[in-house]
């Protein structure tokens, strides 16, 4: 799939995230950023800490959306990874006012784009 270059947004506070999902902001990852990613389409990029959070996710959409206003982004795109650059375990989850998505194809590439910050990786 090919998409455009990736456009980096706003950062979001993990404890405004937090605070709207129900949460300790502990359990969103703070060695990367909350961001706003666009590779065609923004999408808010949070990294999580724990699968088992990145599971038990039932977040209140209208309540994600009213955080996402002036952002550029629409949804959510939550991740969870572990392991090294080659050997990464990935878990995604969109969630959207009609279900879920987490295989959407535009917010992965925003997730690609935001794997560069994990590893510091630029091409």
């Amino acid at each position: 799939m090919r998409q455009p270059d990736p456009e980096f947004g706003p950062t979001l506070p993990p404890h405004d995230i937090a605070r709207v999902l129900g949460m300790d902001s502990g359990e969103i990852a703070s060695e990367w950023p909350s961001q706003v990613i666009s590779t065609g389409l923004p999408f808010a990029i949070v990294p999580f800490r724990n699968l088992e959070t990145l599971a038990n996710l039932k977040p209140d959409v209208t309540r994600l959306a009213a955080l996402l206003e002036n952002t550029g982004a629409r949804f959510f795109y939550f991740i969870y990874f572990a392991g090294c650059q080659k050997t990464a375990e990935a878990r995604a989850r969109l969630f959207f006012y009609g279900g879920e998505d987490p295989a959407t194809g535009s917010a992965a590439g925003c997730d690609q784009a935001h794997k560069r910050l994990r590893y510091r990786i630029y091409v």
